[in-house]
């Protein structure tokens, strides 16, 4: 269930036009092929359907619909953020319970047989919520230009994206 992190509040104008971007550039974040593996195609069409109500609706419901886009794009993140930071210790976790049980040969066999599936499972995970986190694209009106990573989200809207700056300093040395 998405909920408010914070209670909407009216953003200046400039912020309030960027965000159907922001929304357009996550949906199609989420429909690259990494992300198929993971991601339901009814997320980025419905991030797709919201980002498009400001041109249906005209930019006087802009100001009542960009918190909403904002807060839906920041629930995302947040389990995108998870999926990055857990990965980590899911698999260490994993590969301890697994060779707990076996004996020196047994355990190369089954170290050996898990890095075969986990190749076929688990890189995409990491290298697609670092991806987004890192370098997906913003659109433009978040800054001058088209926006990289989720750290110019945390500039534009610490308010709504502020809890992401401690992850994304971490996140390097986590993986």
């Amino acid at each position: 269930e998405f909920k408010y992190t914070h209670p909407p509040t009216k953003l200046p104008p400039e912020q309030a036009k960027a965000t159907p971007g922001i929304a357009q550039a996550l949906a199609e974040e989420l429909r690259s092929p990494e992300s198929q593996q993971a991601v339901d195609p009814s997320i980025p069409e419905a991030l797709e359907q919201l980002a498009e109500l400001p041109a249906f609706t005209g930019d006087d419901a802009l100001d009542l619909l960009a918190p909403d886009i904002l807060e839906s794009v920041n629930n995302l993140l947040k389990l995108i953020a998870a999926i990055a930071m857990r990965s980590q210790q899911v698999f260490a976790s994993l590969i301890r319970d697994m060779a707990t049980g076996f004996g020196k040969e047994a355990r190369k066999g089954l170290v050996k047989e898990s890095t075969k599936a986990g190749k076929a499972f688990a890189p995409w995970m990491v290298k697609w919520a670092t991806r987004i986190l890192k370098t997906g694209t913003w659109g433009t009106g978040v800054s001058t230009a088209a926006s990289h990573g989720a750290a110019t989200l945390v500039k534009a809207y610490p308010e709504i994206f502020g809890w992401l700056e401690p992850i994304l300093t971490i996140l390097p040395r986590l993986l």
